[in-house]
């Protein structure tokens, strides 16, 4: 695929660039797109512009794109699928790990059901100078 990018437009006063890409596809992989976007009102040209946009709100779960798009390689997903079995894998050892050092110190595990677990580190701070307080001053 080649780019090239043309000068600077203008879209609601901000300054921005465009890139024509130039793509290389079977004919009949491009005759049979070209009926789904007419059947859509769609031109080649703002479809493509969808799927950009569409991968460019994906960044932060590239999962999610996958998932769109179907990708139907078995060979892929059973990598996919591998990489998610070891990251939750991880995650499972980093929580036995910390729950070990928790006990290891003396202190009282994290339950799911224990309402400071997700307290951010200011309200958790001014609960334990209130705790502390309470102690010394009444």
């Amino acid at each position: 695929m080649a780019s090239t990018t043309l000068g600077n437009t203008t879209a609601f006063g901000v300054k921005t660039s465009s890139v024509q890409m130039n793509v290389r596809l079977a004919s009949e992989l491009k005759a049979q797109g070209d009926a789904v976007f007419e059947m859509l009102g769609l031109t080649a040209s703002q479809a493509v512009r969808m799927f950009y946009e569409f991968a460019a709100s994906c960044k932060g779960n590239p999962d999610r794109l996958i998932e769109a798009v179907k990708v139907e390689d078995p060979a892929a997903e059973a990598e996919r699928q591998e990489r998610i079995r070891q990251k939750m894998e991880a995650v499972e050892r980093g929580a036995r790990l910390y729950e070990e050092g928790l006990k290891s110190l003396g202190l009282q595990g994290s339950s799911p059901n224990n309402p400071y677990n997700y307290l951010p580190y200011k309200e958790l701070r001014d609960l334990a100078y209130l705790e502390k307080y309470e102690e010394e001053c009444l």
